[in-house]
């Protein structure tokens, strides 16, 4: 038996890989990328066909040189709940089941409801409890779904596409030694995003970690 997951373009090695640590078998379907190509906040949402409804942290996103950028995002208590009921509400009256994605506009709008695993829910195969993207095999199969509270408060992931002819292993030995905390996972051989935590100078230094990946800066 095999379930059928959505994912936008280039995600099926996170999907796939959350799969195979539970030892279940899925296809992947990709469908195009919706995110916004503006500053926005975006809630992950994961709903059961048993209604079990697990919501993820709300996350900002920003982009530098069209890459997109993920960190935890810093709302007032109020402002962040009303965002949640909003996401509460749409869940059941578009009676939507698996994986959704509500994006925001900075004012607390709601400006786009994605279906699927996206970029935008990356940052929780390293900073959340359970992965976004297990979640979503998890509720595939009809399992009982995991916590997805954030394991650390302070940190930035940025993707990253290198040109194809880059080499992709020379960048390492200048990152790892130039911040040890760097996480860096890839999607392809020249694709993928990274990550730090627990730094002073977060955006500068995975800034730095993507234009060194792409080539944009050799030192």
């Amino acid at each position: 038996m095999s379930v059928a997951i959505k994912t936008e373009p280039g995600l099926f090695p996170i999907v796939n890989a959350s799969a195979l640590r539970l030892a279940l078998e899925i296809t992947v379907i990709e469908g195009e990328n919706q995110s916004p190509r503006a500053e926005h906040l975006s809630i992950a949402a994961v709903r059961s066909s048993k209604n079990q409804l697990v919501t993820y942290p709300i996350v900002a996103h920003e982009y530098y040189r069209d890459r997109l950028l993920t960190f935890p995002a810093q709302l007032d208590l109020k402002f962040a709940s009303r965002l949640q009921e909003v996401v509460n509400e749409e869940v059941m009256r578009l009676e939507l089941f698996g994986e959704s994605v509500f994006c925001f506009d900075l004012n607390g709008a709601l400006i786009r409801t994605q279906r699927g695993v996206s970029s935008q829910t990356l940052w929780s195969e390293i900073f959340a409890v359970t992965t976004f993207s297990e979640n979503v095999v998890r509720a595939a199969w009809d399992l009982p779904l995991g916590t997805s509270e954030m394991i650390e408060n302070e940190w930035l992931v940025g993707s990253f596409e290198a040109p194809a002819s880059l080499d992709m292993t020379h960048p390492y030995l200048h990152l790892f030694a130039h911040q040890p905390k760097y996480r860096i996972q890839k999607l392809t051989s020249h694709r993928g995003f990274v990550a730090l935590s627990k730094s002073s100078n977060l955006r500068e230094e995975i800034i730095h970690a993507i234009d060194y990946l792409e080539g944009v800066i050799n030192e």
